[in-house]
């Protein structure tokens, strides 16, 4: 009798954590450089959300088709790979999911609107302006 209260309380304990799992909403980070996603992973405060990472925007574009559509997606601009992040932001505009650009390139990039461009930086505040963005785009 004990061992069955313990047993049903474990599994509601389990079951609990597995639905506050999937109530997270779904974020996507492109970007082709594993050292900047573990320092992204260091430094964003994202255990709000569900995140998927991806080194490459073709990936995540066949992902897009097959899987849950993220709420809100961050993407480097200078991808490692035919396919630059402007691209992915128009892709992800026509199918209605919030997305930001990231880089640290300087110079004007045609289509976004700077509001949308997010310059990288080793300040604290980049990190900060992201979450608070994410925040607004997901309303989590």
């Amino acid at each position: 009798m004990i061992i069955d209260g313990l047993i049903c309380a474990i599994l509601s304990y389990l079951i609990m954590r597995v639905i506050r799992h999937w109530q997270k909403p779904l974020i996507w980070i492109i970007e082709d450089s594993p050292i900047e996603i573990i320092y992204y992973q260091s430094n964003f405060r994202l255990q709000d959300y569900n995140v998927k990472y991806y080194t490459s925007a073709e990936m995540a574009v066949k992902d897009l088709l097959k899987l849950k559509q993220p709420k809100a997606v961050i993407v480097d601009y200078l991808l490692g790979n035919n396919i630059k992040g402007d691209e992915v932001v128009k892709f992800c505009d026509f199918h209605g999911i919030e997305t930001i650009l990231i880089t640290q390139y300087d110079g004007e990039i045609k289509g976004i609107p700077e509001k949308r461009v997010y310059r990288k930086s080793l300040d604290d505040s980049f990190f900060r302006r992201i979450e608070s963005w994410l925040h607004q785009a997901t309303g989590n």
